[in-house]
């Protein structure tokens, strides 16, 4: 929270009423010089008219003085109140203009870097903005123009320094002032020696990179504050070809980036990670996106901590959960992407002769992790900036500088404004989930799920962490292999199946074979060829289908949906403390907005769960099963097969299925669109960057994807009803019932 300062305009206003009582007291301002050139005039006159004596003199000269006296007096207060009422009136437009421009150009109270020098913290977030790497750091470079900002904890232009222009180098963090975590895997006695081998117990995956970071980040800190007990001589160095060696009895000169590191307690207040579950459902409602998200981060850092405790008993003693939690957060939202490493990272540790390539196999080999896809860095001071969809930086590392270099983007960075970077293209929800906020302006992504009978074991944290156990599934066919697992995925997926949309009777649940097609003795061409019946094709069909959902239960392509921006030219405020717009973003779905995105797979999914025996001119089971051959055949490399579009009827069924899981979806939300639009702009509006305010966000941009999706998909299966309707009238159709375009609401149960 910024420290409280006095706004700029009240030392202007100070000097303004000084300089208005002036002039009011002041005998010689012009009024007063015209008053004395009336009294000149007066005085001219009288000499031509003859004296009356001396008395009589003495007697006029007195009224005259009274006249002249009552006259400058009346003058003098209506000029003095004429010039009083102007002065206000100009002041009060000076202002106004002031703050218009404050406004604008960020140039607000906020800005003046006038901190509490007594409070600890903001001191020392203060020196370490101030010296660490911009003070003469070797290889290292701050812009001159940049000023610390202790109550935001980043950097801004300063007031009095001008505009930093396009192209100009911002900030050049060395590799030294990096901690990445490929130097986590490097530590030979602590990080290798008892973690390596650790793996997720419930689903024996391999631990993320970052989770070796994090431990590493713990065991240094608390070497460097000397709370670590070290029996071995052996644990003593940590490595870096640029000569950053931390020998046990060293300072750590990474102790101040250590020091001003969010704590557990600054966590607490606004990252959802470390929210009880019964705040996460009331907030984000059960089993939305957000919720997912938020809950499988969660789960991640635990299992991993417990992986790390089972491994080694040095781990579990020397480091609490707590501990552990707050370090992998930081690692989480904190470290940048430096790309895989090049020769220039290649180092001869004491008696190890292996190349880059032979190191970096060495780690997937005993800890599973494969760092030539990539690392991650923490990366001081670049961490403290604020995200925004359009930074007014830009950032990269170089390797042939070994350093990341953020340089100003075209139009530069004006003053009073906050450095602002982009940490990459996440959707609103997955933000949240890791780094704790969004900015409320709908710059960002939004995205939504259909999967509303079976929960994605695949929650899009990629290769971070999965619910799905690493023998779960077939390295071949991609089958799932588990018993448990299976048995679970069917009961699930025949939820979706349940409707026996396009039937007049219902099917009833099929017998799940083991062949990848779905096909047995009593299935094969040959029979299908004598002639079957409806009644056996139907339970054939719905068999396929279900070995097609069980397939790609856990497809995040096929069950989610990104939307674009809901206002894409928005750009960010001087600060983030400065609210960017003031009413929720929304999508503007008439004709002549951006309103363009790309629903084809769920639709597709849809299809399949509709698709009728009689869909594709009678050929939809030989063509899902073909499908799900072809897929087996060439070892799992195949993406999902998406069924097409074909008749009218099968679209009208298909977008009907897809309103029945928006609606479901919606229901599972603690509040609906119009509630939390009038949340967020009402009397009683929670403060802006708050809890309530943030989950508001989130949650508004979830459901505005699921009801643009309903409202595209009503208005299409309004369409398709009234076109299949007038095709029927022109073949002269009497408007029977038409068993293709029956639609439940309510699952089919079999007579």
């Amino acid at each position: 929270m910024a420290a409280k300062t006095q706004p700029k305009g009240h030392n202007l206003r100070k000097r303004r009423g000084k300089s208005s009582t002036d002039n009011d007291i002041d005998p010689s301002n012009s009024n007063n010089k015209g008053d004395n050139k009336k009294c000149n005039n007066t005085s001219s006159n009288s000499k031509k008219k003859k004296s009356t004596g001396i008395r009589g003199q003495q007697h006029r000269r007195k009224n005259e003085n009274d006249d002249r006296e009552g006259i400058i007096g009346k003058v003098s207060r209506i000029e003095v109140v004429s010039r009083f009422v102007v002065i206000i009136i100009a002041a009060l437009l000076f202002f106004v203009n002031l703050r218009q421009s404050n406004v604008k150009d960020g140039n607000n109270s906020t800005h003046i870097n006038n901190y509490d020098t007594n409070d600890p913290i903001l001191q020392k977030a203060h020196t370490f903005l101030s010296n660490f790497i911009c003070q003469a750091h070797q290889n290292g470079h701050c812009h001159p123009s940049l000023q610390s900002i202790p109550q935001r904890r980043t950097h801004m232009v300063s007031g009095a320094k001008p505009n930093i222009n396009s192209g100009e180098d911002v900030l050049i963090l060395p590799r030294r002032y990096q901690i990445w975590d490929l130097d986590a895997m490097r530590e030979p006695m602590f990080i290798q020696k008892e973690l390596f081998g650790a793996r997720h117990e419930k689903t024996n995956r391999t631990i993320d990179s970052g989770a070796f970071l994090a431990a590493y980040l713990v065991r240094r800190y608390r070497l460097a504050r000397g709370i670590w007990e070290e029996e071995e001589e052996g644990m003593s160095r940590t490595n870096n070809e640029e000569g950053n060696n931390i020998m046990l009895d060293d300072e750590d000169e990474m102790l101040p980036f250590f020091d001003i590191l969010p704590t557990y307690q600054n966590l607490s207040s606004y990252h959802p990670i470390l929210w009880t579950e019964d705040v996460r459902t009331k907030l984000l409602g059960k089993h939305t996106v957000s919720y997912d998200l938020v809950k499988a981060y969660g789960d991640m850092i635990e299992s991993e901590y417990d992986a790390f405790a089972t491994q080694s008993t040095i781990f579990a003693s020397r480091t609490t959960k707590e501990e552990y939690t707050t370090m992998r957060i930081n690692v989480m939202s904190r470290s940048f992407g430096p790309g895989p490493p090049g020769l220039e990272e290649e180092i001869s540790l004491a008696g190890d002769k292996k190349s880059l390539n032979e190191e970096l196999e060495h780690y997937i080999t005993h800890a599973g992790v494969d760092l030539s896809k990539g690392c991650r860095a923490m990366s001081p001071i670049l961490d403290m900036y604020d995200h925004h969809a359009k930074p007014n930086v830009e950032w990269r590392y170089r390797s042939d500088q070994r350093a990341f270099v953020v340089k100003a983007n075209r139009g530069g960075i004006k003053p009073n404004h906050d450095v602002m970077v982009s940490y990459g293209k996440y959707t609103d929800s997955h933000l949240f989930a890791k780094f704790g906020f969004v900015n409320g302006d709908g710059s960002g992504h939004t995205e939504a799920k259909i999967a509303v009978y079976h929960q994605l074991f695949d929650v899009g944290l990629g290769q971070q962490f999965s619910y799905l156990p690493n023998e779960g599934i077939s390295k071949t066919t991609g089958e799932i292999i588990d018993p448990s697992i299976k048995r679970l995925r069917i009961k699930d997926m025949m939820r979706y199946l349940q409707y026996d949309d396009g039937y007049d009777k219902c099917i009833g649940a099929p017998r799940y074979t083991s062949s990848s097609s779905g096909e047995d003795g009593d299935n094969d061409d040959n029979n299908r060829s004598k002639g079957p019946t409806e009644h056996e094709l139907a339970p054939e069909l719905k068999m396929l289908k279900l070995k097609y959902l069980v397939r790609y239960a856990d497809d995040r392509s096929i069950w989610t949906l990104t939307m674009p921006p809901r206002n894409d030219t928005s750009k960010p405020a001087a600060t983030p403390q400065i609210p960017i717009v003031t009413s929720p973003p929304k999508f503007d779905t008439r004709g002549g907005g951006n309103f363009k995105f790309d629903a084809s797979k769920v639709i597709a999914t849809c299809r399949l769960i509709v698709l009728t025996h009689t869909d594709f001119g009678g050929n939809a089971i030989e063509m899902l099963s073909d499908a799900l051959k072809k897929n087996a055949e060439n070892n799992n490399d195949e993406k999902p097969f998406l069924v097409g579009r074909d008749t009218d009827e099968l679209e009208y069924r298909a977008l009907s299925c897809l309103i029945r899981f928006t609606d479901l979806q919606l229901s599972r939300y603690p509040n609906s669109i119009e509630n939390d639009m009038d949340f967020l702009i009402g009397e009683s509006s929670p403060a802006f960057q708050s809890r309530a305010w943030t989950a508001a966000h989130v949650r508004l941009g979830e459901m505005q994807t699921l009801e643009a999706l309903r409202s595209i998909s009503i208005s299409g299966a309004i369409q398709m009803r009234e076109k299949i309707e007038k095709k029927n009238k022109q073949n002269g159709d009497k408007g029977g019932r038409n068993p293709l375009l029956i639609v439940r609401n309510k699952p089919c149960s079999p007579q």
